[in-house]
């Protein structure tokens, strides 16, 4: 069924699970969605949208606006949440003038009052801009710098305890993140993260409107923060915190991937910092931060920020915090509290899809499985046929 909607949620990349669990969230608390991804994404998946659109199979920019302005033509979102980094980047290059004989003025005003000032979008994707901002403010990041060469970082790493990190500005999921040993490690790494892009290449990509994607970017080199990951999923509406909760990481799928089992409840410290970060940003919307809690201190030191919803943007409900009652509550013409919210509770979730394996699940771990969602639970069996075939 067509018609007006208070969401778009766009997503481009698949594998992302956590903003198909949000809908139902939504649905919840009365707000009407649409989506707007390919046909291949999970969040193409779930029942409870009042609309699914399907983005056309391309990296095109252009055919990629086209389909926006379409879309928001016909079902007039007041908000539009991007569900991964591709499409934050994309929305980004939108609101910064991109594909501007296709994306209007309106498009464009209605990008700005989702997502936040157009000059003040940087910090939120790339991580060197990110850990400079929280610098300037006050907020704890790990010890190193922004290097523009192999010998500064191989520099940078010499005046740091080993392992280092080796991180590129733009990433996820562990995607992009070295250690390194030694020093020399670190330089290598360095000249790892920028692999020759050939003229002919470029210009190709550039005819085809696919450069809008970031090849290389910013590279930190960093030290190692020696405790245990955790998570902020926050809502922002024009700069200032709405409601936050924590989540700390209890099972990962890789070393540096993301997680599978969580411990969901509040964290001052955590919530404090990402609130001056978010006034700072000026933000709207959904958006997380990536701490490490330091083993020695238990002080949070701020690792970078994803904005867009996290994997355990759904949950609030859970425990006290329901980020989607509130957003409901903002477009229906409330005012941000004044005490932002906060989770009264902890529980241990085990995330959907890996909660479909019953081998996963331990005593006193909560399911979160969409049982009320046929169509995401067929999606998710058919996850498990394949893992078993």
């Amino acid at each position: 069924m067509g018609g007006p909607v208070d969401i778009l949620i766009f997503a481009i990349e698949a594998g992302r699970y956590g903003p198909a669990r949000l809908p139902q969230n939504l649905e919840s608390v009365g707000l009407r969605v649409a989506t707007l991804c390919p046909v291949d994404n999970v969040l193409a998946h779930t029942d409870h949208v009042q609309t699914a659109y399907h983005l056309p199979p391309t990296r095109n920019a252009a055919r990629l606006a086209r389909a926006l302005t379409e879309v928001v033509a016909e079902c007039q979102p007041r908000l539009v949440i991007p569900a991964d980094e591709q499409a934050v980047v994309l929305l980004h290059g939108f609101i910064g003038g991109g594909c501007g004989a296709v994306i209007g003025a309106d498009v464009r005003a209605l990008l700005l009052r989702s997502l936040g000032p157009a000059d003040r979008l940087a910090p939120m994707l790339f991580k060197s801009r990110t850990l400079a901002l929280a610098r300037s403010i006050g907020v704890r990041v790990p010890e190193g710098a922004t290097v523009a060469t192999a010998a500064q970082a191989r520099a940078v790493a010499e005046g740091l305890p080993m392992p280092a990190y080796v991180k590129q500005s733009f990433g996820w999921a562990g995607q992009g993140v070295t250690r390194c040993d030694t020093p020399e490690a670190a330089a290598a790494a360095f000249i790892a993260c920028h692999p020759p892009v050939g003229r002919v290449k470029s210009a190709v990509r550039r005819l085809l409107g696919r450069d809008w994607y970031p090849d290389t970017s910013e590279v930190d080199v960093q030290a190692g923060v020696v405790g245990r990951p955790a998570m902020i999923c926050a809502l922002a509406w024009g700069g200032r915190m709405v409601g936050s909760f924590a989540g700390e990481t209890l099972r990962t799928i890789s070393a540096t991937g993301p997680s599978t089992e969580v411990r969901i409840g509040p964290h001052p410290a955590m919530s404090e910092a990402s609130g001056r970060m978010i006034a700072a940003l000026g933000c709207t919307g959904w958006i997380g931060f990536d701490f490490m809690i330091e083993a020695a201190t238990g002080a949070p030191v701020l690792i970078e920020c994803n904005p867009r919803p996290i994997q355990i943007g759904h949950l609030g409900y859970r425990i006290g915090v329901d980020l989607s009652a509130a957003l409901a509550a903002l477009l229906r013409g409330g005012a941000v509290p004044d005490v932002p919210l906060a989770a009264r509770e902890t529980l241990d979730i085990l995330l959907f899809p890996h909660a479909l394996d019953p081998m996963a699940l331990r005593a006193g771990v909560l399911a979160d499985m969409p049982m009320t969602d046929a169509g995401l639970m067929r999606y998710g069996a058919g996850l498990a046929r394949g893992a078993g075939a």
